[in-house]
């Protein structure tokens, strides 16, 4: 990490430009600096980030922000239902699909109970689908057989038709267009490349093998992105939102370089400041999250 008369830790913050996510890295040129989106959860590393001693650090994230994303941009009802009935839970019904056998019999605060392990096991295959992750998707994150793999996305994708719905018009839009429509509210775009390519080939009803395999290969990366992009550039709006309003908080009380924006890392806004000012800014962060969520998810 590159060294500084104040000892602090410094990174290059970067624009994603396809989805509008933050990155973090070290410096390009001089190779200096360091990834703070990237410390293991559980790493005893972490212990080692600390803030100036008279301050704290403040983090708060997107509690389920895909999964929300996702149910906004979707509009099913039935899995909006789920996804807020307290009594349900994604992951054990992930697990449930996966094994129907096994866990079909137990409510979902009974597997929470009887199976914790299982249930971690089984996020990754859960965690993949506001992703536009499918059957191999999950079999890949799971360790399981292509086939499970595609059982249990089938038997998820039938509880909730809706999102299957929205993944193939969001396919077919892309791939019509030429580009991939990410939310209502900000409007953004993601322009795809190759598409001139890609439109040729589709306009040409005499390919050889070589150019049909050419547009099937562009046709497949094209739904991957379809699928991905707007919860990723949903998410990324609603971050970058939540910034803005904590930001233009802080210039309003003239709190610069009192209150200070730490770190961006995917759902998670982490702010420092001084301790005895700590439960006001936890207020305000929180606040200012939950307007950009209520403007992206309403």
């Amino acid at each position: 990490a590159q060294s500084f008369p104040d000892d602090r830790l410094r990174t290059d913050f970067k624009q994603i430009i396809t989805t509008g996510r933050m990155s973090s890295s070290s410096d390009e040129e001089s190779g200096q600096g360091i990834n703070l989106q990237n410390i293991p959860k559980l790493s005893i590393e972490r212990r080692y980030f600390t803030c100036d001693p008279e301050n704290v650090l403040v983090i708060s994230d997107f509690t389920g922000q895909e999964t929300r994303v996702l149910a906004q941009l979707a509009n099913d009802p039935t899995y909006t239902s789920f996804i807020t009935d307290p009594e349900k839970d994604l992951h054990c019904f992930m697990l449930q699909c996966v094994d129907p056998a096994k866990y079909n019999g137990y409510t979902h605060k009974e597997i929470k109970k009887k199976f914790p392990h299982e249930r971690t096991w089984v996020q990754p295959g859960t965690f993949c689908l506001p992703y536009g992750g499918n059957g191999n998707t999950i079999a890949d994150n799971l360790g399981i057989s292509t086939k499970e793999g595609e059982e249990a996305y089938n038997r998820f994708m039938a509880t909730f038709p809706g999102l299957e719905k929205f993944y193939k018009l969001q396919e077919s839009k892309s791939l019509l267009n030429g580009y991939i429509y990410f939310n209502d509210i900000t409007k953004r775009k993601a322009f795809l490349p190759n598409f001139d390519k890609y439109k040729l080939l589709r306009n040409n009803k005499f390919l050889k093998t070589e150019d049909w395999k050419l547009k099937m290969k562009y046709e497949s990366s094209i739904s991957r992105l379809a699928r991905n992009y707007p919860i990723q550039g949903s998410s990324s709006d609603m971050m970058k939102m939540a910034g803005i309003f904590i930001f233009d908080w802080i210039i309003k009380q003239q709190f610069q370089n009192i209150v200070k924006i730490v770190a961006f890392v995917h759902d998670e806004i982490i702010v420092e400041c001084k301790k005895d000012l700590s439960e006001l800014v936890k207020e305000k962060v929180d606040k200012a999250m939950i307007k950009a969520g209520k403007i992206l998810c309403p």
